[in-house]
C-alpha cells in the first residue's frame, strides 16, 4: 500500500458496486488504488482508502470514472478542476454504452478510454472478495498507446481484455442488458410463482435453474441445449402454462407469449422444432 496519497496508480471515482468492486480487484492484484467519494467515508480496515475530491490523490496514471452514464462528463470536469487529473493521467469510464468521446470536452482524446467489465458486481460485497479473474473487460480508446496501457492494467488485475470498436458499443451493451437484466426479471418472476405454489427456498431454486440452463448453453453453444416444452413441441403443455399464467398475472402471461414466439421461431428455423409443431405452438401463443 502506498505511503502517501500521491503514490496511487489508479484513482476510481465512485464507490458504488462497480467502483468498489474494481478497487478491490486492483488492490488484490497489488495495484495501488484509491477511491473518491462525494462525502467522506471511513474505509474498512485493509480496504483501499476513500477520499473526497478536495483531499484525494493528484495526477494518478489512471483515473477511472465509475459513475452513472449521465454524470460522466460532469465528473470528468470536476476532477479536472480539482486537480485530480494530471497532465499525464489517462482518463476513462466504465459505461458499457457510451464511448470515450463523452470525455473529450474536458480531456484530450488521446488520453481517454472506456473499459467495461462484463460482470455483474454483487450488491453486498465484502471488500477483496471480488477479483477480475475470469472476467472479460471490453476496452475502447482512440489512441493506440492509451489502449495498450489500459489493456496492460486490466491484465495485471487478472482480467481477459478485448478491444471493442466505438461504433459497436450501443449494440454490445444492449446484448449485455439482454443477458443480465432480463434473466434477472425472469428469475424473479419464476421465484414468485414457485413461492405462490409453496416451493421451499424459491429464489435459491430459481438461481439453480439458471445455473443448469447456463451450463447447457455453454456446452451446446446452440439450441440443442434447449429443454422444456418448446424443445419438445409439447403444445398442450404450453397451452396449460399460458392458462395458468393468465390467472396469476397477465403481464407474465404476455411475457411468456412474447418469449415463446421468439424461442419457438428460433427452434423451428434451426430444425430443432418441426414445422407442424411450431405452427400449433404459434397458434396457441397468438390466440
Amino acid at each position: 500500500m502506498p505511503k502517501s496519497r500521491n503514490e496511487f496508480e489508479v484513482v476510481i471515482v465512485g464507490t458504488g458496486r462497480a467502483g468498489s468492486g474494481l478497487a478491490a480487484a486492483f488492490a488484490e492484484s497489488e495495484i495501488p488504488v484509491a477511491l473518491v467519494s462525494r462525502t467522506a467515508k471511513r474505509g474498512k480496515r485493509g480496504a483501499p482508502p476513500v477520499f473526497t475530491a478536495d483531499h484525494c490523490p493528484r495526477g494518478a496514471r489512471f483515473i477511472l470514472l465509475a459513475v452513472p452514464d449521465h454524470a460522466i462528463a460532469e465528473a470528468a470536469q470536476a476532477m479536472l478542476a480539482a486537480g485530480v487529473i494530471g497532465p499525464r493521467s489517462l482518463v476513462g469510464h466504465v459505461s458499457g454504452c457510451l464511448t470515450s468521446s463523452v470525455l473529450t470536452p474536458s480531456i484530450p482524446a488521446d488520453r481517454t478510454f472506456s473499459a467495461h467489465p462484463l460482470t455483474a458486481f454483487p450488491r453486498a460485497m465484502a471488500i477483496f472478495d471480488q477479483t477480475l479473474s475470469g472476467v472479460t473487460v471490453m476496452v475502447e480508446a482512440p489512441d493506440r498507446k492509451t489502449l495498450q496501457a489500459v489493456t496492460k492494467l486490466f491484465r495485471r488485475a487478472g482480467a481477459t481484455v478485448a478491444v471493442l470498436a466505438a461504433d459497436r458499443k450501443p449494440l454490445y451493451h444492449a446484448g449485455a442488458v439482454v443477458g443480465t437484466t432480463f434473466p434477472f426479471l425472469n428469475l424473479m418472476m419464476c421465484a414468485k410463482i414457485l413461492q405462490e405454489c409453496g416451493v421451499p427456498n424459491p429464489f435459491n431454486i430459481a438461481g439453480n435453474l439458471l445455473d443448469d440452463v447456463t451450463e447447457n448453453l455453454m456446452v451446446s453453444k446452440d439450441l440443442s441445449g434447449l429443454t422444456g416444452p418448446f424443445a419438445r413441441g409439447d403444445v398442450d403443455t404450453i397451452a396449460s402454462n399460458l392458462r395458468a399464467l393468465e390467472g396469476f398475472s397477465k403481464e407474465i402471461a404476455n411475457l411468456y407469449r412474447i418469449q415463446g414466439l421468439i424461442i419457438g421461431r428460433l427452434a423451428a428455423t434451426s430444425g430443432r422444432l418441426g414445422q407442424e409443431a411450431w405452427d400449433a405452438i404459434r397458434k396457441v401463443l397468438e390466440t
